[in-house]
């Protein structure tokens, strides 16, 4: 694949009140194979829906993510870009100021 093309994969999880489907093995393989770069968007986003739906949430940000990286790294990706809120960072103490790594 040439460095100015790329291509987009969209997995899609197949959600009911209480079950996820997530994607298969030979279907994330197929996505990730021949990539030279993985951006990771997916993800059950913001303290309450995970609260409302635990079971879905770690099936989608944990499983279904670990799922993603050990394929790529099968694949030989080179880079892996996970992209997050700042829900990753748990509750702030000044809701005035930004979150980043350095925040407490």
């Amino acid at each position: 694949m040439a460095a100015n093309h790329c291509w987009v994969c969209g997995v899609t999880l197949a959600l009911n009140s209480s079950t996820v489907t997530c994607v298969t093995e030979h279907k994330l393989q197929a996505a990730v194979t021949g990539m030279e770069a993985v951006v990771h968007l997916a993800a059950v986003v913001g303290d309450p829906a995970c609260a409302r739906q635990p079971d879905l949430a770690r099936a989608v940000n944990l499983q279904a993510s670990l799922a993603l990286i050990e394929e790529s790294q099968r694949a030989e990706v080179s880079r892996f870009l996970f992209a997050s809120t700042c829900s990753n960072y748990g509750k702030m103490k000044d809701t005035n100021k930004y979150v980043d790594e350095e925040t407490e």
